[in-house]
């Protein structure tokens, strides 16, 4: 027992501190293997500093999340947390860019946004972001009805849980629409569950960003396209 011991070839991780954040991120998600492992969004919360946990949870608190989501996000892994997350990073590129790349992954998209994106962001801008994320929890049940963030169910049928790539492209699709157009879209709600329910048995590339890789940029910019385009539609 002694020799074996003596003889075991021990593997060390070595981080240094100029290591990148996104390595310790790879590192840290393939050790962490025994007992319970951490959901991406705890280990995420562990290397990241920053500013950005503090208003990214403030915004998982009010009521109008907690009622938008019917209550199911109980927040024990930073479920919450992580789908707020996926709002103020997508949300966010109205300012810098029209859509995600393609092939980038969902955690490389989150760890880019609180390592980089949002390290500088201002008290301004998270007033921005707060506000547009406010309006569209108010709204979400208002558009959507009783499938607000989930796939599309027609009525009498089981109503499915709630989707993290729909909530994130439908909150993000409502946020970037003014009070005015939000208002026309609740008054025209069942028209716009209509077109939501032909796109979801209809258009195969759409189902597919809801069922393959659905945190891949090209997944999400899918989905943000096509609810858009429902809401432009709409609003005609």
């Amino acid at each position: 027992m002694k020799r074996r011991i003596n003889e075991t070839e021990l593997t060390l991780h070595v981080i240094r501190a100029g290591t990148p954040p996104s390595v310790k991120f790879n590192i840290f998600s393939r050790i962490n293997r025994g007992g319970l492992p951490l959901t991406a969004q705890e280990i995420r919360n562990a290397i990241y500093e920053g500013g950005w946990k503090k208003p990214i949870r403030a915004l998982a608190e009010p009521q109008a999340f907690k009622s938008a989501t019917n209550g199911k996000i109980k927040g024990e892994r930073m479920e919450d947390v992580e789908l707020v997350l996926r709002f103020a990073a997508l949300y966010s590129m109205l300012w810098e860019q029209p859509s995600r790349a393609s092939d980038q992954n969902l955690d490389d998209f989150l760890n880019e946004f609180v390592e980089t994106r949002c390290r500088n962001w201002t008290d301004a801008k998270w007033d921005d972001v707060t506000s547009a994320f406010a309006k569209a929890m108010k709204y979400a049940p208002k558009v959507f009805k009783t499938i607000a963030f989930r796939k599309y169910s027609a009525p009498g049928q089981y109503r499915r849980p709630i989707n993290r790539g729909l909530f994130e492209t439908e909150s993000v699709a409502l946020a970037r629409r003014s009070e005015t157009e939000l208002e026309q879209l609740s008054q025209r709600a069942d028209e716009v569950i209509k077109m939501y329910g032909h796109a979801f048995n209809n258009d195969t590339a759409f189902t597919d960003a809801l069922l393959y890789a659905t945190g891949r940029g090209a997944a999400s910019n899918k989905r943000l396209e096509v609810f858009e385009s429902i809401f432009t539609e709409a609003l005609k």
